[in-house]
């Protein structure tokens, strides 16, 4: 149940989120860093709310012009309120904090949504996806399009990636257990817990202690695969917030040399307290200028395995940052593309003979994908795609996981079929 204020909060964010191109979790966070005063029961209703209305964004838009209304906050606001089954007159006071109330002609569309036949709406609007990129998926998907995105139209859970080298997972999940949080394992990754929904669980005190990153299971795998051993040289080529690195140090138990490699200084900032928190001390932070940096003279063919985790159209991820495809566009999916290929050439170059170069995107998209390998391939011939099966670490997932995963060469992961963020891996080995 939603109250006035809530809403209110709720329309103004979903205004912000259609002005600026700052992703919604970070535009809320901020909103509500500058609002201390607002609960975390507050909080957990408005982020609803608003992840609803972007969720569900095409679909709520479809409505309003088909009703002959132009798409506004306030009246995503009023489908989606519809859609709840909430009397919108009940919330749209008018009282101090609270919308202002309904027009005459917000009345009238009220009365036409409860009224709509919602099988009218187109399959892009249906689905919520894009139309540009519609074609994409049912050429990608087939008769299993509906599944797939379905299954971006669902609420994420809350996914950890325990840190073994604080705690084994069976140990944190009993603790948790007691402290009445229901966590499941996940079917796949021998280090992940699950729970239900959205949880705050940075101010937990096992996450001070280093016991557990907030990571879903998807990126888990791609660093399973990666199989860093102690004493290797590793890059984590496009390390971000760092959630790889930190899953790679634990598999290198602080031996070797991790190199975590961005080429925004701020985000590599962030990575910092990461590490200290999870007792990594054989990573090294670099700030790269682009593809001639002289530090990959330094790192030439000298590392066992290179993680290129690509920026991409983040379409995997659509469950819990459902603003993100609204956000998109064919020509900026153009541009990740041929950056997706360019740093992949240049991670190549750091990898030995024998070694691995491990290319991952939380994209279901084929061109951000396979046809990226298969491009890459194409121009590299001492590199081969090994099958995700044969890798080292593929034995640590256990034969039923392997039972329920693609048997294709490369991995690709659903959240209709998997439960988990869509995600893409291919391992490729230099053979020379």
């Amino acid at each position: 149940m939603q109250y006035p204020a809530q809403v209110q909060t709720a329309l103004e964010l979903t205004d912000l989120i259609g002005r600026r191109p700052t992703p919604a979790d970070r535009l809320m966070a901020q909103h509500f860093k500058a609002r201390r005063y607002v609960g975390s029961s507050d909080k957990a209703v408005i982020a609803d709310l608003v992840y609803d209305i972007q969720r569900w964004r095409g679909k709520y838009a479809w409505a309003l012009d088909h009703l002959g209304h132009t798409e506004t906050a306030r009246g995503l606001v009023l489908v989606a309120l519809v859609q709840q089954g909430t009397n919108p007159e009940n919330i749209f006071t008018g009282a101090q904090h609270q919308p202002d109330k309904l027009t005459q002609a917000e009345r009238q569309l009220v009365a036409k949504l409860n009224a709509l036949r919602w099988a009218l709406a187109p399959a892009w609007a249906a689905q919520s996806c894009p139309a540009w990129l519609l074609p994409q998926f049912g050429a990608a998907y087939g008769d299993d399009m509906q599944a797939v995105l379905t299954g971006l139209n669902q609420r994420a859970n809350t996914d950890v990636r325990v840190n073994t080298r604080v705690t084994d997972r069976a140990t944190l999940q009993a603790q948790w257990q007691a402290e009445g949080l229901a966590a499941t394992t996940t079917p796949y990754s021998p280090w992940g817990l699950r729970l239900a929904g959205r949880q705050p669980l940075y101010q937990h005190p096992s996450f001070a202690a280093g016991a557990f990153e907030v990571q879903d299971e998807a990126p888990q795998l791609a660093a399973l695969l990666a199989a860093p051993q102690p004493g290797q040289w590793v890059v984590d080529y496009c390390a971000g917030g760092g959630g790889k690195t930190l899953a790679l140090a634990m598999q290198m138990g602080n031996t070797g040399q991790l190199f975590a490699t961005d080429v925004n200084h701020y985000r590599l900032e962030e990575v910092k307290p990461r590490l200290k928190r999870a007792g990594v001390q054989n990573a090294q932070l670099q700030c790269l200028t682009g593809p001639a940096d002289p530090w990959h003279k330094r790192l030439l063919k000298r590392a066992e395995v290179v993680v290129v985790d690509a920026p991409c159209s983040g379409s995997g991820t659509w469950r819990r940052n459902p603003d993100a495809k609204w956000k998109l566009t064919a020509d900026r999916l153009g541009e990740l593309q041929q950056m997706q290929a360019d740093i992949l050439a240049s991670a190549a170059r750091l990898v030995k003979p024998g070694g691995r170069l491990v290319y991952a995107t939380c994209s279901l998209l084929p061109a951000e994908n396979g046809a990226q390998v298969e491009r890459f391939l194409a121009t590299h011939p001492d590199f081969t795609l090994q099958p995700w099966r044969s890798t080292p670490g593929a034995a640590a997932l256990g034969e039923a996981a392997l039972a329920a995963l693609p048997t294709t060469p490369d991995l690709t992961l659903r959240p209709d079929l998997h439960g988990c963020d869509g995600f893409y891996v291919g391992v490729l080995t230099n053979n020379i």
